[in-house]
């Protein structure tokens, strides 16, 4: 994939690159999600342990189980009167006050008495709590207990205490009231037999509507009401709540998750994509390579989703460095094989575009030989120790046209003790002239200066970013090492961790323009060639074509 492009100029050794800016700001949604596919994990194993400690707190935190008991009041008296109105009932029954009641040290001291609890009567009654529904004559008492059997045994408890305490409330009224009225019966037989013959009709009457009175009040059958519905043994605890814990829990645990990713991610420093190493480096990324981490490092076909890419990396340079010849230094911050294959892959798509171009290995552990299938020859090293000459050193690529492989040679690192004192600037003009880029495979950054020294020669540098290893501080040094010699650094290319190439089958990248050449007739071209751009080409020691300028 591509990366968006922002017009930009980065001036160096007096050449305009155009260069993306980087993305300063916050993560975006791409960076968030990729941190969460990479690690997963973490989210998960938080989830995990947040679902643990719900479970272990269920299973260690003390039960409570309720039981309800519905009650309904009937009211004590001559006249029913059970007409509903709003909330309440239109009665002599105060429901508000029947509920508070309920949990009176009267009902509470009988619950007592029923349960055979040590629990003093203030202790118990915290147990209880009442509940009217609306529109009703009823009271649902509800107890809380430790067992389900404590739960029922309770609310029974106290539905019956209620209801003896209503009955002998009653009782105690009823007979108030006849006792109060026999006194009066008393008192209006004596004042009758004082009477005058004008008072005893009205002393009469009024002893005749008393004893009707108590006769009334003597039939009266007391009813505190009854138990509509029988408290039952609850199946499952009421507290903890088991979904809520458990969901409780899982938030936890989630969150948790996300808060150990985000500080993984904080002291992890590596690249993982190139919206990252816009944003956070500040560096352009000119394109991000498909493959699959851990895969051979491959030599894409034509018209394949990594050559096209490659050509968006090709069209970015050749719109900063416009038609002259170039020389570019491409290197990893760190060690891996992301370097070959942005460097053999660059090659191939400047050559396809007619611009003649010679690859320069200055790193012995390069496997960019393999992947164009080509064999351990004479190169860099024999070139600067003086046993054979550049024009036969650099070996014409099969099957690929305009492009030319300058391999490390044999021993580089053991036989040539400095590049810049070994004369390679010489070699390199020589390249320059004869092509139109030089493309140099350097050693990585932090394992060795040359990179900054041939960054002094090249005209730009071009940092590779193996994304899942390269550390951001390895690409910020390196990046800074380059731009104090003033090389131009127009972006990077993110590639994924690739591994060594398959030597046995290489992936060949041909041409149906291409002609086969020998290595032998490289130097024989005619002087008045076409060029595979349709430009004019002049006769070169190594068979390169330079386009019309």
């Amino acid at each position: 994939m591509v990366a968006p492009y922002a017009s930009g100029t980065d001036s160096g050794k007096g050449i305009d690159v155009e260069q993306v800016s980087g993305q300063q700001g916050g993560a975006t949604l791409g960076e968030y999600s990729g941190a969460l596919r990479r690690r997963w994990w973490v989210v998960a194993l938080g989830a995990v342990i947040g679902l643990g400690l719900a479970a272990t707190y269920l299973l260690m935190a003390p039960k409570t189980y309720i039981s309800t008991s519905a009650v309904l009041v009937s009211p004590i008296g001559g006249e029913l009167d059970n007409a509903v109105e709003g909330a309440r009932t239109n009665s002599l029954v105060n429901l508000d006050t029947e509920a508070q009641l309920v949990g009176s040290q009267a009902v509470s001291s009988r619950a007592k008495v029923i349960l055979q609890t040590p629990e003093i009567v203030g202790q118990l009654v915290q147990h209880v709590s009442v509940a009217v529904p609306p529109n009703t004559n009823v009271l649902r008492i509800s107890f809380a207990g430790s067992t389900p059997e404590e739960a029922r045994d309770g609310a029974a408890a106290y539905a019956d205490a209620y209801l003896a305490n209503r009955r002998d409330s009653a009782d105690s009224l009823l007979e108030q009231q006849q006792r109060a009225l026999r006194q009066q019966i008393a008192e209006l037989e004596s004042q009758l037999r004082n009477a005058t013959n004008d008072e005893r009709p009205g002393l009469e009457s009024s002893l005749q509507t008393v004893n009707t009175r108590l006769a009334y009040l003597v039939g009266t059958r007391v009813d505190p009401g009854k138990v509509i519905s029988e408290s039952l043994i609850p199946r499952r605890p009421a507290s903890p709540n088991t979904a809520l814990v458990l969901t409780s829990g899982l938030a936890f645990g989630l969150l948790l998750g996300l808060m150990g990713l985000y500080l993984l991610e904080r002291r992890d420093g590596r690249c993982y994509d190139w919206r990252s190493v816009e944003r956070r480096l500040g560096l352009a990324v000119l394109a991000d390579i498909p493959g699959s981490p851990g895969s051979p490092a491959p030599l894409f076909p034509s018209h394949s989703p990594g050559a096209e890419a490659f050509g968006q990396v090709r069209n970015a340079i050749l719109s900063g460095l416009g038609d002259q010849p170039a020389t570019l230094v491409i290197a990893s911050p760190s060690q891996g094989y992301g370097a070959d294959v942005v460097t053999a892959n660059l090659a191939v798509a400047l050559t396809k575009a007619g611009h003649p171009t010679t690859l320069v290995i200055a790193d012995q552990t390069s496997t960019i030989a393999d992947l164009f299938g080509m064999p351990a020859t004479d190169g860099l090293t024999e070139v600067l120790r003086g046993r054979v000459p550049v024009a036969k050193a650099a070996h014409r690529v099969p099957d690929i046209r305009h492009l030319s492989l300058l391999t490390a040679g044999h021993g580089l690192d053991s036989q040539i003790d400095d590049l810049e004192g070994s004369g390679i600037e010489a070699v390199l003009r020589d390249l320059a002239e004869r092509n139109h880029f030089v493309l140099i495979r350097s050693r990585p950054n932090d394992v060795a200066a040359d990179a900054q020294f041939f960054g002094r020669l090249a005209d730009a540098a071009l940092p590779v970013i193996e994304v899942g290893r390269t550390h951001r501080e390895a690409v910020e040094d390196g990046v800074r090492q380059w731009r104090l010699v003033g090389t131009t650094v127009p972006g990077a290319v993110t590639v994924p961790v690739f591994d060594a190439p398959d030597p046995a089958a290489p992936l060949a990248v041909t041409s149906t323009s291409a002609k086969p050449e020998s290595p032998g007739k490289a130097g024989n071209r005619p002087s008045e060639g076409k060029a595979a751009n349709g430009s004019t080409s002049r006769d070169a020691p190594l068979g390169k074509a330079s386009p019309t300028r």
